[in-house]
């Protein structure tokens, strides 16, 4: 991750700069093209599980799927 806008759904999951996400949902993540592709299979207002490495350490985490409005 390079950088998190402020209030983003990924800024209030906590998600910082520099963590390295490896699975969206159901999906795994080695690309950007891959975050996109799992982006595109959420629903709105859903809660989907990520998995991020933040230093060494693997941490599991709640992304809110905004709504869209």
């Amino acid at each position: 991750i390079e950088a998190v806008e402020s209030d983003s759904p990924a800024d209030k999951a906590g998600v910082l700069s520099g963590d390295i996400l490896t699975r969206l949902g159901s999906r795994p993540i080695s690309r950007v093209s891959d975050v996109t592709a799992a982006a595109d299979d959420l629903t709105p207002g859903s809660s989907v599980p990520a998995r991020l490495i933040r230093g060494r350490s693997p941490l599991f985490i709640g992304i809110r799927v905004p709504d869209g409005d």
